[in-house]
């Protein structure tokens, strides 16, 4: 469970980056695949960023 809550809080940080602005679409992606291959999350419906 700690895992979970770990990615899950990795992924808010990076989300709301992206919806400042800050990141771009490219690298949003490369930071979501690399915490999904990091924490072996393998399910690609969760954790869209909102647009």
């Amino acid at each position: 469970m700690n895992k979970q809550l770990e990615f899950s809080k990795k992924m808010a940080v990076v989300a709301k980056i992206y919806r400042m602005g800050l990141l771009s679409d490219t690298e949003y992606l490369m930071v979501r695949n690399r915490l999904k291959a990091e924490y072996h999350i393998t399910d690609n419906v969760v954790y869209k960023p909102a647009a």
